[in-house]
């Protein structure tokens, strides 16, 4: 605790930085090259909703977390007759 019981903001240690680098949120054109398709396709899949995301302010402040695009990934897989 600091001053007047305050906690004090303590800068998070190599272990919690590399967990939060791992957690890192995509853009849509970072998406957008993952799935090989173009940045409209992925901001219209945001805004049907089939595509979970992240708002961070206006319009243009959307976001993707990685295991979302993966989830969302292995939803649309087709099998093979193989399989």
């Amino acid at each position: 605790m600091g001053k007047a019981g305050l906690a004090t903001a303590q800068r998070p240690g190599k272990r919690a930085r590399e967990e939060i680098g791992r957690r890192r949120l995509l853009r849509v054109s970072q998406v957008a090259e993952w799935l090989g398709m173009d940045v409209k396709g992925v901001r219209k899949l945001a805004e049907d909703r089939a595509l979970a995301f992240v708002r961070l302010g206006g319009p243009r402040g959307v976001r993707f977390r990685p295991e979302d695009v993966e989830a969302y990934i292995k939803s649309h897989r087709v099998a093979s007759v193989v399989e």
